[in-house]
């Protein structure tokens, strides 16, 4: 009850601590989810979702999202109190879209060991990259089904969209920029597929020609 009282106090170092606090303790007790939800802190918790103070908004989602895991009631509880539209909200201010055209990439349509090779590649040269805690679990890859341009029959193009999930301690623009103007990004990945051994042609090596961020 005191640290659910700490979220009113006015203060903001003190609530984001509190939001926090409850995030840890809500974690892995169901016990303690109860004891905070019947303390009153659902309602509290949802209108810190819309806080401008940096990175209260990602605890205060962090709580809501341990109290509603595994109870049915919380869910409820969350949802009615009219926690959906902010909290997607705070998740599209975390993520960074990237596109990414690839020269000279195997489809690896068929080849589930080749799929999983260019995903991580993919994933880990991002996250690297990109740095301030993000790790490449935190990159979501999704290849486009269809080859966009044959330079040639042997050299096909490939689009792929990539989701960089970004955590409270760096802003999204900076990544934005960062992965948009990134020339080691671009030779990384390059490389990495080229050693990978996924190039369509072995003869020719793997090239991304464009990254573009909205």
């Amino acid at each position: 009850p005191l640290l659910v009282d700490l979220l009113s106090t006015g203060i903001d170092d003190a609530i984001t601590e509190a939001a926090g606090a409850l995030r840890a303790i809500s974690a892995h007790s169901a016990k303690h989810q109860d004891r905070i939800v019947k303390a009153g802190a659902v309602p509290r918790l949802i209108e810190l979702l819309i806080s401008d103070v940096h990175g209260l908004p990602d605890q205060a989602a962090g709580a809501l999202m341990n109290l509603a895991a595994s109870n049915a009631m919380h869910r409820r509880r969350i949802v009615v109190g009219g926690a959906i539209p902010p909290l997607i909200k705070v998740i599209r201010s975390k993520v960074v879209m990237a596109t990414l055209v690839i020269d000279n990439v195997d489809p690896c349509k068929n080849n589930k060991k080749k799929a999983d090779g260019f995903e991580e590649v993919i994933q880990t040269c991002l996250a690297r990259e990109v740095g301030h805690g993000v790790s490449p679990s935190d990159v979501l890859v999704g290849m486009a089904p269809q080859m966009l341009a044959h330079q040639a029959v042997s050299t096909p193009s490939m689009l792929t969209h990539c989701t960089v999930y970004v955590g409270s301690t760096v802003d999204t623009a900076t990544v934005q920029n960062r992965v948009r103007s990134s020339v080691n990004l671009v030779e990384a990945i390059g490389r990495g597929l080229t050693a990978a051994k996924l190039a369509y042609n072995p003869l020719r090596s793997v090239k991304v020609t464009s990254i573009t961020t909205p």
